[in-house]
């Protein structure tokens, strides 16, 4: 599988160079780079690895990590934690993509859950997350699903992290008004607001 960045600027030179510094990751990653520096001896070794080969990416996207098999949650978890402790103190916002290797492209990708191909839900809205800081912001997600599940303010029957062209999404049980999904955004705007992120929101019909 790979995962794709793409960098928002001010300042992607310096994040591009950061991305080029991550060459311990855990295990399973090998990072395309054409050198390697100095290891940290700070890290946990035993769950980190250099990473190996690599290039910047021309094209829609400007860097991308190869995986030797199939990534869990965690391990993408761990990538992300390390950029966005790389990204912490710089102006750029970055987006992330994981899709498998004969993907045709990572624009056209979507992993769904099982059950959001069910006839109950009607509608899902999709967002792309741009970090940092991505993992806590994954994080505020799903509590955000958990209160809209549990008030009802919204007819969402959940929310779920997915892989793909999108990050996050939101599975309605009917299809929403406009007023729906706008009530849906002022409650994105508490969370990514606080957090200086942004994100672009696509309602789907089922």
């Amino acid at each position: 599988m790979k995962t794709y960045i793409r960098l928002f600027g001010p300042e992607l030179k310096s994040a591009i160079e950061r991305l080029e510094d991550l060459s311990i990751i855990h295990e399973e990653l090998v990072h395309q780079k054409s050198y390697l520096p100095l290891l940290d001896s700070s890290r946990d070794e035993d769950h980190l690895k250099i990473l190996q080969q690599g290039h910047i990416f021309i094209g829609s996207y400007d860097f991308v990590f190869t995986w030797k098999q199939p990534p869990s949650d965690k391990d993408l978890n761990n990538l992300i934690t390390e950029i966005d402790a790389s990204f912490k103190d710089l102006s750029v916002h970055y987006t992330i993509t994981t899709v498998p290797e004969d993907s045709i492209s990572p624009e056209t990708y979507v992993k769904l859950p099982e059950d959001w191909h069910s006839e109950h839900v009607k509608a899902i809205s999709f967002l792309v997350i741009y970090g940092p800081p991505l993992l806590e912001l994954f994080s505020e997600l799903d509590k955000l699903s958990e209160q809209l599940s549990k008030d009802h303010t919204l007819p969402v029957k959940e929310g779920q992290r997915i892989r793909g062209r999108y990050d996050f999404g939101f599975a309605w049980t009917q299809k929403p008004s406009t007023a729906m999904i706008l009530e849906l955004t002022t409650r994105l705007d508490d969370v990514f607001r606080p957090r200086n992120a942004f994100y672009s929101i696509e309602t789907i019909n089922t």
